[in-house]
């Protein structure tokens, strides 16, 4: 996924996603090139929902 925010006013993006229970409680972010690690990132983020779900069986 890439996200490309305005650069003459402020943006939002909503993402919603259905994880692996291993990622229960930590970051899904995983950064493509290597140099970007080390890269100051200006976005910010609020986890409005973090919870398990259970299929009908």
């Amino acid at each position: 996924m890439f996200a490309q925010a305005a650069a003459d006013r402020p943006s939002r993006f909503i993402r919603v996603m259905i994880l692996p229970r291993a990622l229960l409680g930590k970051s899904s972010l995983q950064l493509v090139n290597e140099e970007d690690k080390g890269k100051p990132r200006a976005q910010q983020y609020k986890v409005f929902v973090d919870a398990p779900i259970e299929l009908p069986k």
